[in-house]
């Protein structure tokens, strides 16, 4: 596993040894799933889609790349983070996004994950343009501590954003409260798997609990009663 720093923290980059298996498995899943059913336009940017409401990586054809996956995480945890995981890791969540020309990817991070990790499915560096990561310096919209800030004068590596090239068939793993996004795409069929990870056990030697799965029941409990407006996840400011 090959690790740089940015913001700086790690960023795991691993390449899957049987990506053509994977990218031919991910088009038949795009093709199956292209009813309205399981595709979300972005409400930031028209030319980003997800096929989500269920986990991609829970069907039987992906399990060689879930448990590869979950390999990795682990490894990422352990030998890069120094972490101690006492019964591996789990992918708990996982949906495909296809973008194309002129679509982009608003700043944002995954919540209830510990790693995220982004499975490059198709991409050419020289049309599709890379993810950013950045800290939260400046101005945060919804603190939930002490809103201190100041404007900033000059650039460093610690007040801007970092951009790593990803090549195709690459799997970036990374601490899941980093932010992260992408501008303007130059490109059509932009496609990637983006997956939560957590340890299978949290425990620090006293406390702790052990991670399993959702099943689709479980997801689509909630997704049908956010449809119907009975649960929300902020308020609503217009």
């Amino acid at each position: 596993m090959e690790v740089v720093s940015i913001l700086p923290q790690p960023l795991g980059i691993v390449k899957c040894p049987f990506h053509d298996e994977v990218k031919e498995l991910i088009k038949q899943e795009i093709v199956a799933k292209q009813d309205g059913k399981y595709v979300e336009i972005s409400p930031n940017s028209d030319e980003l889609v997800h096929i989500d409401y269920y986990s991609v990586l829970d069907r039987p054809q992906f399990l060689k790349l879930r448990e590869w996956v979950e390999e990795q995480a682990t490894i990422f945890m352990e030998n890069v983070l120094g972490e101690y995981v006492q019964e591996g890791s789990i992918v708990t969540d996982s949906w495909i996004n296809i973008c194309d020309k002129g679509g982009s990817q608003a700043p944002h991070y995954h919540t209830n994950s510990y790693v995220t990790a982004l499975y490059y499915v198709n991409f050419n560096g020289n049309e599709h343009v890379p993810t950013y990561f950045a800290k939260t310096s400046g101005v945060q919209l919804f603190p939930n501590n002490a809103n201190l800030t100041l404007p900033q004068r000059k650039n460093t590596r610690y007040n801007q954003m970092d951009q790593v090239i990803a090549e195709e068939g690459d799997l970036f793993l990374w601490p899941s409260h980093i932010i992260h996004g992408y501008k303007r795409n130059e490109g059509d069929n932009r496609v990637t798997i983006a997956i939560n990870v957590m340890p299978k056990m949290m425990t620090n030697g006293d406390y702790g609990w052990k991670v399993e799965r959702l099943n689709d029941e479980d997801r689509l409990q909630a997704i049908d009663r956010k449809r119907e407006g009975d649960l929300w996840w902020r308020p609503d400011f217009e």
